[in-house]
């Protein structure tokens, strides 16, 4: 239905699965998603507004009687609220995924555990997607089945050709996990939230990030700058919360301090130079709370090492890219990635022929250096070169991340296309 400033739409999805429980192909179950869903737009010239939820059902049919059983019954909303006051804009988005819920060990085998989202359903992340090399390591990895957020972003102008943006993001679990004991074994127990807002919480698994950038031009704007804070901190893992007059509450945290800066200058109309530089201090392990009649004691443990036998409290992160861009042809950059303390197995440089060049200008110790080639074939087509060294890590998209491993003497050959 489309009424000019407003508009509403239905829409019903059904999905045949033959879900796979192990090696075998016989090792299976059938199912059927279907999910029903409403949505609406309002349009207004200082305004505009999204809002979409999902019903989903998952049944199994029996292999002989074709019968269905009903296996999860789950949930999804969104909302999304645009706001232009004069120059200014004020976005507000909040999430409430809830197609199922599993324990903390159990959260990420969707293999054994079936029913939640599948492939084609990708809802919104509501947290903010970096540009920031070191800060997009550490994208929080959004679980789509169960996950309750919001995120809150203002953006404007502070000076001529000077703009301020603050994003603020949350998020956390739809339930508390306990720890209980189940005869001679432990299990978890949900304890749901009393409210529909993300808990802080740690055995609610919370995620909160700020982050505030300053973006300007100056010398008739050829000189372009940029200078970012964003702060971060992520509980993904809860190992134990067992209550009681002794309680132990054990869990996976991280939190990072991270600035990066950009400056661009253009020589030409079509030559410039571009310098990123991005500084990190991040924590990561784990925490151990124990509360014994109030007495409350914790104690932590950094999965960093300075050697084989320092540890380190902090990693401390530091990215540079010295570039030099001819548009809107090609473009080519020096990366350096550093590090002053690792998780090991630790990293030792091959010292490849473009490290020892650059050995005679900087200490090398705990250095990535790759030169970086981009061709833009078209303007659909970019094709990428790197040589030298690269550190491994996360590479985060949508929210979705994946393990990529590091190498100290390769080439990497990469074709994005836009369709």
């Amino acid at each position: 239905i489309d009424g000019g400033q407003y508009s509403l739409a239905a829409s019903f999805l059904q999905s045949r699965e033959n879900h796979i429980l192990g090696i075998f192909q016989d090792d299976s179950v059938a199912l059927v998603h279907r999910l029903h869903g409403i949505r609406g737009q309002v349009y207004a010239s200082w305004l505009d507004g999204y809002i979409e939820y999902v019903d989903k059902t998952v049944h199994a049919l029996d292999p002989f009687s074709q019968k269905s059983s009903l296996v999860n019954h789950g949930y999804g909303l969104y909302w999304n609220l645009n706001v232009y006051p004069g120059a200014w804009s004020l976005s507000v988005d909040f999430k409430d995924y809830r197609f199922i819920e599993l324990d903390p060990f159990q959260r990420w085998n969707t293999v054994s555990n079936y029913g939640g989202t599948i492939d084609f359903q990708n809802p919104p992340t509501v947290f903010r997607e970096h540009t920031s090399v070191l800060l997009s390591r550490l994208t929080h990895q959004m679980d789509m089945n169960d996950e309750l957020g919001y995120q809150i972003e203002i953006s404007g102008p502070v000076l001529p050709n000077q703009t301020w943006l603050l994003n603020v993001a949350a998020s956390s679990r739809h339930s508390e996990w306990l720890t209980v004991i189940n005869g001679f074994l432990y299990d978890w127990e949900a304890q749901p939230l009393r409210s529909g807002w993300p808990s802080d919480q740690p055995a609610a698994s919370p995620f909160r990030e700020l982050y505030t950038e300053w973006e300007g031009y100056l010398f008739r704007d050829r000189l372009h700058y940029r200078l970012g804070y964003g702060w971060t901190e992520d509980i993904p893992t809860v190992y134990i919360n067992m209550p009681g007059d002794t309680s132990q509450l054990n869990y996976e945290y991280k939190q990072a301090l991270t600035v990066p800066a950009f400056l661009g200058f253009d020589l030409t109309e079509r030559n410039s130079i571009e310098v990123k530089w991005e500084f990190q201090t991040l924590w990561q392990g784990s925490k151990m709370v124990t509360d014994t009649l109030g007495n409350r004691t914790v104690s932590t443990h950094s999965v960093f090492y300075k050697t084989d036998t320092i540890p380190a409290p902090y990693q401390h992160n530091r990215f540079v890219s010295l570039g030099f861009s001819h548009s809107p042809g090609w473009a080519i950059a020096l990366l350096i990635d550093a590090v002053d303390a690792e998780e090991p197995p630790f990293h030792t440089s091959a010292e490849n022929p473009l490290e020892k060049f650059m050995s005679h200008l900087i200490p090398i110790d705990r250095k990535w250096v790759a030169l970086e080639v981009v061709l833009n074939l078209n303007p659909r087509n970019r094709l990428t070169l790197l040589y030298g060294s690269q550190k491994g890590g996360l590479v985060c998209s949508n929210g979705v991340c994946r393990y990529v491993g590091a190498f100290d003497d390769g080439f990497k050959l990469t074709l994005t296309s836009i369709f």
